[in-house]
Formats: C-alpha cells, structure tokens, sequence
C-alpha cells in the first residue's frame, strides 16, 4: 500500500489589526493538482472508452479487392534413374513453414531444399512421386487467416485507502440445454465488501446456471474505482491486425541515451546507443480456429528509476538505470472474447506546489512562507483490456474490413423468431394458433396454384 506525506505551510501574520493568510492569496499554481471534479471525469471517460471496448460487435470480415487467383509457379523436371526435380514458389506461406513437412515426405534418398530469397522450394525424389508432392505444395500453400486485437492501455494511480474492484463478465444462454454459462474474472479488495454474487479473493470461471429465458447473449462489465482513487486514464487504445504466426507490436514511449567509451590503439572514442522505455504490447497468433485463437501476448512497462555515474577510461558518464515489468503469457480466446491483463505496478512521487503570486516567487525563506507543498508517494498500475476478433476473409470489388452482414443478418431473424414464438409476448392471441391467420395462409396458397 502506498504511503502519502504531505505538508503545507500556512502562515498567519497580523499588521495593524488585519489578519492576512497566505492561502487566501494563493490565487496562481505551479503543477497544481487535478480538481476532484476534474479526476471523476477523467474517470468517467476511462469507464466509458472500456464500456465502449467490451460491448460485443458484430461478426467481422476482411473484404479483399477481387483480383483473381495468382497461378501457382510449379516445374517438373524430369532427370535421369527415373527422377524428377519439383520447383515450387509459395504464394501465401513463406518457403520455411513447410519444409519440416515436405522432409517427411521424401524417400531416404530424396532431397528438399529452400530458396529463402525466392520464397522456393526444390525437391528431388522419384518421378512417381512429383504428383504427390504437387498435391501437397497446393494444399499447405493457402491464405492464412487474420486477428484483429482492440485493445485499451488504462493507468490508475494508487494511493493510500485506496480499493479496487475489477469484474468481467460474459453471459450466454444455451436454449436447448437451459443453461447459462458465464466467463469472467473478478477481483475483490481484502476488506472491501464484495458484490452479493461476487466471491471475495480472486475469482476465474466458468461456470453454468439453469435460466429460463431466451437464447440472449449479455456482456456485463463492472469496473469499479472508489472515492479512494486518484485518477485514471487511457495511455493508449491501439488497433492491431496480425497474421497468423506472426508478431505484432505497439510502442509508446521515448528513446533514451546511452553513453558507451571504447579505446583503440590509445584513441578513446564515445557513442551513444538508445534504449526505447516506454508501454509495449506485443501480441502474436499461434493458432486461429473458426470460432477460437490461441495467443502469445507480451505487455511490457519500462521506466528510469535513477541515474548513475560510472568512469569509462578516465571519462565520466551518467547512465539511466532502467526497471522493466513485463507478463508473458500464452492463452486460447473466442471470437469476441475478452482478456484482462493487471497487476504491472511503479512507484512515484507526485510534487504539487501552490504559491501566492510574485510573493511566492521571492527567494529563500520568505518565498517558502507563501508557498505550500505537497508531495505524494504513490503507485501506478497498468491494466490492459483486450478484445480478440477473428476476420472472416471474402471478395467484394472495393474492399473493406466491416461487419458480415449475412451472419448479423441471421442473427435477427433468429432473434425474430424467438419473438414470434413467445406466448409471453402475445398472451391473448398468438400469431402461430390464429385460426384466421391460418385459413388466410391456405386460401392464398390455394389462389396461388
């Protein structure tokens, strides 16, 4: 928990019988402290942008330009003791991805190779086999599918007292087994009073309940910062589209410099290297399923904790020493899921001073009677909220990644069905056990033949 120091002065001098305070007069600030208005709004629209994140989208798609299908480069070359040479250039994976296949293909006399530069592959074998090789080069040469990752980077100042409880949850109603099953996290302050349905400690799930209602799907999330809180914001709300296997990377930060002396042949010499400190999320796909991706992500915090001095070849040099906090995890998510990931805490001082004009600013003690300070230790935790979306791959003329309309589409009607069955909704006279509606459908039908 974090500890808070502050103090003010506040001096009272009296001349001729009036009273002056120096807090009256302390009408100009230097860094002055957030309002507590103004960090309930920050607040606020923390909450908001999060809300906004986890409310569920609807089905994805990456709509590619129509271009037609690329001819597949393949040779077979014919050779001598009745073998053959195949030549393949990949279209869609690169060459090294299926080598460890085509190795297991070979005979014990055949070969692969790779053409890193050309994205090729070579094989030698026996000629009855080329067919089979071409088949499997067409097969493992496909389009692989894509991830898009919005994410919300919050920071929460911590400060003495201060309470936290975070809740996410997920509810999806099975109309044909009657259950409800929910996914989430929950997290409870050790003295603070949970929820009625919230456990105390810390809480992973999923569990099922019996509901009697339709099949409705409910994204319920519950970010709670006390009055306790100091403030909150969102350092970063990145957009990451990545393939499968590969790594993408958000960085915000700054480059700092580092200071190296070498010597040669007596010649000291002086560069400078940098080091990029900052917030980085690196998020890379390792398997994308129709419905489900499993997930290598990286978040990591950097920061300057001090500077040290340290003598290189008779030279003095003030060198950063850097903290770095990271998590390293590998997960499976579904489409439209979401994932929680906290607990990278710093440690900082926050310096607020407040002064009385011109008198504030005199040197000495008489400037520090008509100032007041305040300095607060405090703790920043990073908190990263992610949504996982997996992008269904079609063909339109301009292309454009959008909703899938044909999937959201048969959504509602199946919504709408729902409705239309509901004897809840049409007590007195339900649609489908109107006798009139009937004998008006059959009559049409009849007219109709």
């Amino acid at each position: 928990m974090a500890m808070i120091s502050k103090y003010s002065i506040r001096f009272i001098f009296s001349c001729a019988g009036i009273t002056v305070f120096s807090a009256w007069l302390c009408a100009a600030e230097e860094n002055a402290p957030k309002t507590d208005q103004a960090r309930e709004k920050d607040k606020e629209e923390v909450i908001r942008k999060i809300e906004d994140l986890l409310v569920p989208t609807s089905h994805l798609v990456q709509e590619g330009k129509e271009q037609p299908e690329m001819a597949p480069y393949l040779k077979i070359i014919p050779g001598a003791d009745e073998r053959s040479t195949v030549i393949y250039r990949c279209r869609n994976v690169k060459s090294k991805a299926i080598l460890d296949a085509l190795e297991g293909m070979v005979s014990t006399s055949g070969t692969v190779e790779e053409s890193a530069d050309q994205n090729m592959v070579v094989i030698n074998d026996f000629s009855t086999r080329a067919e089979d090789f071409k088949s499997a080069l067409m097969a493992m040469d496909v389009k692989n599918p894509q991830v898009l990752v919005e994410a919300k980077i919050v920071e929460v100042l911590v400060d003495e007292g201060m309470q936290r409880d975070v809740q996410v949850e997920y509810n999806k109603f099975d109309a044909k087994k009657g259950l409800t099953s929910t996914y989430g996290y929950s997290l409870s302050a050790p003295t603070q009073n949970p929820l009625p349905d919230q456990g105390s400690g810390f809480n992973f799930y999923p569990y099922s309940k019996g509901s009697a209602a339709g099949s409705l799907k409910d994204l319920n999330l519950f970010v709670k910062w006390l009055k306790t809180t100091r403030d909150a914001k969102v350092l970063s709300s990145p957009n990451l589209v990545v393939d499968l296997g590969t790594t993408a990377s958000m960085v915000a930060g700054e480059d700092v410099p580092i200071i190296q002396t070498q010597v040669n042949g007596g010649t000291v010499t002086t560069s400078t290297l940098f080091k990029r400190i900052g917030v980085r999320l690196n998020v890379t796909p390792v398997l994308i399923n129709e419905d489900s991706v499993k997930l290598i992500i990286n978040p990591e915090v950097s920061s300057i904790t001090r500077f040290e001095s340290s003598t290189q070849n008779n030279i003095v040099v003030n060198n950063p020493v850097i903290a770095i906090r990271n998590i390293n995890t590998e997960l499976t998510a579904g489409d439209n899921e979401i994932i929680l990931l906290g607990g990278l805490y710093s440690d900082g001082i926050i310096k607020s001073t407040r002064k009385t004009p011109v008198l504030g600013d005199m040197p000495g003690i008489i400037g520090d009677l008509f100032t007041a300070l305040e300095l607060s230790d405090v703790k920043k935790q990073l908190v990263f909220f992610m949504k996982i979306n997996i992008i269904k791959k079609t063909g339109t003329k301009d292309g454009f990644v959008g909703y899938d309309i044909n999937r959201s589409a048969s959504d509602v009607l199946e919504m709408g069905e729902l409705l239309y069955k509901d004897k809840n909704l049409f007590p007195v006279t339900n649609l489908r056990d109107n006798k009139a509606v009937k004998d008006s459908k059959e009559k049409e039908n009849k007219d109709n033949q």
